[in-house]
């Protein structure tokens, strides 16, 4: 299933739709907000990588054969991020094991990536 496939099949659930926009809203304020502070910077990373796994639940509950499928997050992002409070470390880590513990069990590739 290609990138257009899941925006699609994403874009039927309500709670998607609200969750993507204020992907998108998020976004453009805390860029402009943590423009010259990295650990701002990587807290904004973390919340919008827990959007992602917002979505991809959804997804994953209307179209169960999306298990089969890898998230396409590349989340060694992750490693880069200047995270300082045992809770931000916590969080990363919660989100990161997420997204891995989805890639393996998955079977197949996606042929994109979250960006």
């Amino acid at each position: 299933m290609g990138k257009g496939g899941y925006v699609k099949l994403v874009a039927h659930s309500p709670s998607s739709t609200i969750l993507y926009s204020l992907f998108k809203a998020y976004y453009g304020a805390a860029t402009s907000v943590y423009d010259k502070d990295p650990v701002g910077i990587g807290r904004m990373v973390l919340t919008l990588l827990n959007v992602i796994r917002g979505l991809l639940e959804n997804a994953l509950k209307l179209s169960p054969l999306l298990y089969e499928y890898k998230s396409g997050v590349d989340i060694t992002i992750v490693d880069s991020l200047l995270l300082i409070s045992r809770e931000d470390l916590k969080y990363a880590s919660e989100i990161e094991n997420y997204f891995k513990q989805h890639d393996s069990r998955a079977i197949y590739e996606t042929n994109h990536t979250w960006n």
